[in-house]
């Protein structure tokens, strides 16, 4: 009984949100760290302005909406990407809400950088 309540304890504090994300990315050909480079907490609007309706479009073609997801906080883990061939500096976004993927995009930080949908490679 002692050995369940242990291991139970030690799930409960384990973060699964980083390694889930991680593992997202590698399913779709990506190479990454399992550490991200940056966790997030973000506030998703209760309306979508301009901006954020052009990201949910980008979302869309990924398979994803975050229309679903208006007014909620979700968690956006960003890893460096290894292997986006003939480009340095790019990043992978994956944004999850309780644990489970909602959207993301692959992007790069340079001025004239770009911003796809996270497809698979």
């Amino acid at each position: 009984m002692f050995l369940i309540i242990l291991v139970i304890l030690i799930a409960a504090q384990t973060p699964i949100g980083p390694s889930a994300a991680a593992d997202y990315l590698t399913v779709l050909g990506w190479e990454v760290d399992k550490k991200p480079i940056e966790t997030e907490i973000v506030n998703l609007p209760f309306e979508f302005d301009d901006v954020y309706a052009e990201y949910n479009k980008l979302q869309r073609q990924a398979g994803f909406d975050l229309s679903g997801y208006m007014g909620k906080k979700v968690t956006r883990y960003t890893f460096a990407v290894k292997n986006f061939e003939g480009q340095t500096g790019v990043r992978a976004n994956v944004l999850m809400y309780n644990g489970r993927v909602i959207g993301g995009d692959l992007m790069t930080v340079a001025i004239d950088g770009f911003m796809i949908p996270l497809k698979k490679r």
